[in-house]
C-alpha cells in the first residue's frame, strides 16, 4: 500500500484521493453500516469488522496484489475506496478496483475518481489498465467505456481494458 503521507494526488471537482491510513473511521463505517453497498460488494454486512482488520487486511491484500490504495475524499470526508493493484512494471499493466459508498452513487464522484486514479496510473509509467466488471453493474460499465475501454463479455462479467497512452 503507497503511504502518501498525507498527500493529495490531485483534484477534480473536490474528489481528491488520500491515504486510506487518514480515513479509516470513515470507511470502516460504511463497510459495516451500508446494506447496498455489502449488496453490490457481495459481503455479509451482518458480520462487522474492527478498524484493525481492516488495516490489517487492506495492508496484506495490497503487499499480495502489489496493490496503491487510495481513500476517495469528498469535501475531507471519505466516500469510498479506490486501487491500482496487481501492478506489473516490466509489462506496464495494472488493475483499478473501486466502491463508494451508496449515498455516493449516481453523482459523477467515481468517475472522476477514476480520472484521478487514470492520471496516476500514466504518472507511474503504467500503459494499460483493466478490471472485470459485473454485466449488471450499468454504472462501472458505463465509466470505464467513458474512457474508451476496450471489453468482452465472459459469463456474467465484462473483461475491460484501457490502453491509457492512447487518451
Amino acid at each position: 500500500m503507497e503511504n502518501t503521507s498525507d498527500s493529495v494526488f490531485n483534484k477534480s471537482n473536490n474528489i481528491v484521493l488520500e491515504s486510506v491510513d487518514k480515513h479509516i473511521d470513515q470507511l470502516v463505517w460504511f463497510l459495516n453500516h451500508d446494506d447496498c453497498l455489502a449488496d453490490a460488494l457481495g459481503s455479509n454486512n451482518s458480520v462487522k469488522i474492527s478498524k484493525q482488520n481492516f488495516m490489517e487486511t487492506n495492508k496484506k491484500w495490497a503487499t499480495e496484489r502489489c496493490a496503491d490504495l487510495f481513500a476517495i475524499v469528498h469535501e475531507k470526508k471519505a466516500i469510498g475506496m479506490i486501487s491500482l493493484s496487481h501492478q506489473e512494471i516490466v509489462n506496464h499493466t495494472t488493475r483499478i478496483g473501486y466502491w463508494l459508498g451508496s449515498r455516493y452513487w449516481n453523482k459523477g464522484y467515481a468517475s472522476k475518481a477514476f480520472q484521478l486514479i487514470l492520471e496516476l496510473a500514466k504518472r507511474k509509467g503504467l500503459k494499460h489498465v483493466s478490471s472485470a466488471v459485473r454485466e449488471d453493474n450499468m454504472v462501472s460499465r458505463k465509466i470505464w467505456e467513458k474512457y474508451g475501454a476496450q471489453s468482452v463479455l465472459e459469463d456474467d462479467k465484462y473483461s475491460f481494458v484501457i490502453d491509457i497512452e492512447k487518451m
